[in-house]
């Protein structure tokens, strides 16, 4: 199940030396289209993921700028995380965690997130910043994160399997545990295929005529207030209702259904992996499903 960022989160995310780094939120601003978060990078740099326990997600890391001199790694984030990190927990903020500011800008909440800390690294142990920039830039660095190991799509298994779920359960998360039981008879690949495809099938619907048809909480302007978490939501409702509805939805947006949404559809290949394996589910889609993710839906 996607979770709401709060202030005093805690997320990391693989580093491209291998190791993992993390970031705290400290503040929020809602910039009409998506969200935007303030955080600061941990000192947080080991080979194994952070437990909320560790001692260095409240300590701020200091970055050594040529231009700006030594200042505490402080940027804004814009929109949700995205699947390529990983929440830890939340550790909840203090008086002086509340009053931090900056100006500095990120990028996307995405994988790098934490990369202060790592080129922090890379100029400790003398390696060549102008070829590491080069060698990460082109996504070519051997420890980059698995998002770029994706797998092929097959819509003809995915709603085969959406077929299998069960709507007399009546509430949407028995109805998705219904197929979660059968996806889970499935191989890891297949199950790996059905969240390719899911991804996929949600980046399509991301649009803005799509969000315009939604109901009550349909998006208006980007002024005013629009809730990302209840559009995707939306989307989902449209792809667990099956290949038709999915179909005549995505060729016509005045079809959407009003103010139906379907979380549940986002956690079924992650449980059905983890009861297959008894292993967490840390596949990457080659599409990102989150609100305004593709470009030209929102043009």
């Amino acid at each position: 199940m996607k979770k709401k960022v709060q202030l005093g989160d805690v997320y990391s995310s693989t580093l491209p030396n291998g190791m993992y780094g993390a970031v705290r939120v400290v503040n929020m601003v809602n910039e009409g289209k998506y969200m935007s978060y303030l955080v600061y990078t941990t000192t947080y740099m080991k080979e194994n993921k952070p437990t909320i326990e560790d001692t260095e997600l409240l300590e701020i890391f200091t970055e050594n700028s040529a231009i700006y001199g030594k200042q505490p790694a402080l940027d804004w984030l814009d929109k949700e995380p995205s699947k390529s990190v990983e929440y830890v927990g939340n550790i909840p903020l203090n008086e002086d965690e509340m009053k931090l500011e900056s100006s500095s800008y990120g990028g996307n909440f995405d994988v790098g997130c934490a990369t202060p800390i790592y080129w922090d690294w890379v100029r400790n142990n003398n390696i060549d910043i102008e070829q590491e920039e080069t060698k990460v830039n082109a996504g070519v660095n051997e420890n980059l994160p698995s998002e770029r190991e994706y797998v092929s799509r097959d819509e003809e298994f995915f709603w085969s399997m959406i077929s299998k779920m069960d709507w007399k359960q009546g509430d949407e998360w028995d109805i998705a545990d219904s197929l979660v039981d059968h996806l889970a008879k499935k191989s890891k690949g297949k199950i790996k295929v059905f969240e390719e495809t899911l991804a996929y099938l949600l980046y399509q619907l991301d649009t803005k005529q799509h969000a315009e048809q939604i109901g009550e909480h349909s998006y208006k302007t980007d002024n005013d207030f629009f809730s990302e978490d209840l559009f995707l939501y939306a989307r989902c409702y449209v792809v667990a209702k099956g290949k038709n509805v999915f179909q005549r939805v995505l060729q016509n947006p005045l079809e959407m259904p009003k103010d139906k949404e379907f979380e549940a559809l986002l956690s079924i290949a992650e449980e059905a992996y983890e009861q297959k394996a008894d292993l967490s589910f840390d596949y990457v889609s080659e599409y990102d499903y989150e609100t305004y993710s593709n470009d030209k839906g929102w043009a």
